[in-house]
């Protein structure tokens, strides 16, 4: 099994791949035909399917954008039909997201003169799992969280199984096509929906595996991330395995429960060195366990450190171009303030992909994490503005799962890509867990 480029992927390919995920597509669509909100989220949940159509029927994104735009009017309509009976009593954040999106706007249409069609393409992808938020919330409260949790459940067991599909159908792992909810080109998810499906997990569970359910889930879970050729969800998902144990069961978990984690977080470590090529030095799959070069080479990866040691070169890896955004955040110059805007990047071309001068001294645009593309974009002012958003949405959870939520959300837009804020079926799945845990709130924490 070996890794394929995106770019020996034909149209034709892209159709076959997308056969099943239509069929599951409509099945979802007919089983939640009776609930709006449940029906938006499985459309959510299969985005990637229609940036496939787009890209083989338009050659760019006319499907995907027409489908967008359908989305947000129809999260709008749910919004507006639930706002009389549960009006978004978190004033913080109503208060805190309106001076985000009234930046936003103002920077990128009228200081950078950005598309306007661009900008409300852009921001919507926040903004639609936003509007859901009230709905969740009130159908939680009312009772249904079980009928979402359920919805949830499903949505991640049929991404588990694209993934089989996906390697069956390409006989080798693809850095791109997680399950349904990207297309083609769109692999980030394949690190941040394990990481949030571990969560989602562990809230039933209580970090038992009490059955094979429980290890079917959770290896289908690793699944989705070997599949797209993800190396960091092999370290990430251990570490978060740690955290939940730790901040959200330490206190009430059996000793055998206990055991069994310390047991399995090596597992996890060891199966990622001899499954991900690049991790072993023979550079295949089921290569040999080889913990020094594994460590040398995510040293460089991420930071451009030689030889394993630990001084970062600013600008290499996405370690360095985070260092790299700090110094320039401590610049008067007006860019560092208020960014570029939207089309600087999503419109850069493909041959300044590895152009330093054009992101500043960043080596690499698949060095830039969340956060700096949000620097690049909108400046200083807007990561604050959305950090301060994203503590303020995530912190409404009273259970101790809001730790948990926070640090993984916030690791993931300061060294990764952000995919769990920017992908529209990973935010809303990040919005249920948080209005679910905090719902069942301390109940979380009883005996295992």
């Amino acid at each position: 099994m070996h890794q394929i480029s995106v770019y020996d992927i034909s149209n034709a390919q892209i159709l076959l791949y997308n056969i099943p995920i239509v069929l599951s597509f409509l099945y979802l669509l007919f089983k939640y035909r009776s609930g709006s909100v449940c029906s938006l989220i499985v459309c959510l949940f299969f985005y990637g399917l229609f940036v496939d159509v787009s890209r083989v029927f338009t050659s760019g994104r006319l499907i995907v954008n027409v489908y967008q735009i359908l989305l947000l009017v129809w999260a709008v309509k749910i919004f507006l039909h639930r706002k009389q009976r549960n009006s978004m009593r978190h004033q913080c954040l109503v208060l805190v997201f309106l001076i985000y999106a009234v930046y936003y706007f103002h920077i990128n249409i009228l200081y950078h003169g950005d598309s306007t069609l661009l900008v409300i393409s852009q921001f919507s992808k926040t903004l639609i799992p936003l509007l859901l938020l009230p709905a969740i919330e009130l159908s939680v409260n009312r009772g249904y969280g079980e009928k979402l949790y359920n919805l949830f459940y499903q949505l991640l067991l049929f991404q588990m199984l694209f993934g089989v599909w996906k390697l069956v159908f390409l006989g080798g792992f693809l850095e791109g096509w997680v399950g349904s909810i990207s297309g083609l080109q769109g692999g980030g998810a394949g690190t941040s929906l394990p990481l949030l499906g571990l969560i989602f997990w562990s809230i039933r569970s209580h970090m038992a595996f009490r059955s094979r359910k429980d290890w079917l889930f959770v290896g289908g879970l690793l699944l989705i991330g070997f599949a797209a050729g993800k190396r960091a969800v092999w370290v990430l998902f251990p570490l978060l395995f740690l955290l939940i144990y730790i901040v959200a069961y330490g206190k009430t978990i059996k000793p055998g429960s206990a055991l069994m984690i310390v047991i399995l977080l090596p597992v996890f470590v060891y199966l990622g060195m001899r499954l991900t090529p690049t991790l072993n030095p023979e550079d295949k799959v089921w290569g040999s366990f080889n913990p020094q070069y594994a460590w040398e080479y995510g040293l460089k990866y991420s930071t451009g450190s030689e030889g394993g040691g630990d001084s970062i070169e600013k600008g290499v890896g996405r370690v360095g171009a985070v260092s790299l955004m700090l110094d320039m955040m401590k610049s008067s110059d007006e860019s560092a303030l208020f960014g570029r805007g939207l089309e600087y990047m999503v419109y850069a071309d493909h041959d300044d992909y590895l152009n330093a001068d054009y992101y500043q001294g960043i080596t690499s645009r698949g060095s830039i994490t969340g956060i700096v593309s949000t620097f690049f974009t909108i400046g200083t002012i807007g990561v604050v503005l959305f950090i301060l958003f994203i503590c303020t949405l995530l912190l409404l959870n009273k259970s101790r799962y809001r730790w948990v939520l926070l640090i993984m959300v916030l690791f993931d837009y300061v060294f990764y890509n952000a995919q769990s804020v920017s992908t529209m079926a990973l935010f809303a799945l990040a919005i249920f867990l948080t209005i679910y845990t905090n719902y069942r709130n301390y109940s979380l924490s009883s005996s295992v």
